[in-house]
């Protein structure tokens, strides 16, 4: 227990840390438009993801398609499962009471009666999953989005989201379990199914709009910081989710459009 507590106010310090850090860069570029001053590298680092998605993730995607839905479903609702922490630690960093008492009964029910959370009853008792990071915690507190970004692998991002990232994967317990089980491959083959997941559910809507696009890097960039503006006004209108880890704007089978109608509840 003592060695738990050692490692977790290390991981603590480094994300006050990153915390800091983020504060020093934010005020440069605190303006409403999100700026993108790092094109060229962003352009480059969009055609290596876009290899990526060509050579390995949509092939992938496609076999990973003739899995039986309800398997789909399964390994998604256990994922998510596993995700809660995460949500609870960022409802409480909100002062989200509500939320995080919600968040918690269904981490129980799913995982009690939804057998670990391969079900979720807590959906059909109207305990609906209301996801939040890191990046929405830094912006409930001032933080403006900073300059827009793509990720190797993960995409479209901006610096206040891209900070949220790291700092979610720090307190995410699969992290903990990692080094306790010394298996370093558990965080990559979650993200890596995440992502195959989220692949398959949008092969349609994903090739629709690049053949729709004259300009595919263009187009996301402006979809995906839409999304996040409206997220940010509590706004309610149609917007784009092409976001790997927003769950809340898919259809009721599982599939994902680039545009849904979606409201963000306080």
């Amino acid at each position: 227990m003592r060695n738990f507590m050692i490692k977790f106010l290390n991981k603590f310090r480094v994300s006050i840390l990153c915390f800091v850090l983020f504060a020093s860069i934010n005020f440069a570029y605190a303006e409403e438009q999100t700026p993108d001053p790092l094109e060229k590298i962003n352009r480059a680092v969009f055609i290596f993801n876009e290899s990526i998605d060509s050579v390995f993730l949509k092939p992938i995607a496609k076999l990973y398609s003739n899995v039986p839905e309800p398997g789909r479903i399964a390994l998604r609702n256990i994922f998510r499962n596993l995700e809660t922490p995460i949500i609870l630690t960022n409802n409480i960093l909100q002062v989200d009471i509500y939320n995080a008492q919600s968040t918690t009964l269904r981490f129980l029910i799913n995982s009690i009666f939804g057998i670990g959370g391969i079900f979720d009853p807590a959906t059909r008792l109207g305990l609906e999953r209301k996801d939040t990071n890191f990046g929405e915690t830094l912006e409930k507190y001032g933080f403006g989005p900073g300059f827009y970004v793509v990720l190797p692998i993960l995409g479209p991002s901006t610096f206040r989201d891209a900070i949220g990232i790291g700092v979610d994967q720090i307190i995410d317990p699969l992290n903990f379990a990692s080094k306790n089980l010394q298996n370093n491959w558990l965080q990559p083959t979650k993200t890596s199914i995440r992502g195959v997941d989220f692949r398959e559910r949008n092969l349609n809507t994903i090739d629709s709009l690049k053949d729709t696009s004259l300009d595919y890097y263009a187009t996301l960039r402006s979809l995906y910081l839409q999304r996040r503006k409206n997220i940010a006004n509590s706004d309610k209108y149609d917007i784009p989710s092409l976001d790997l880890d927003d769950d809340e704007d898919l259809n009721e089978d599982g599939t994902c459009c680039v545009y849904v109608e979606t409201t963000k509840e306080e």
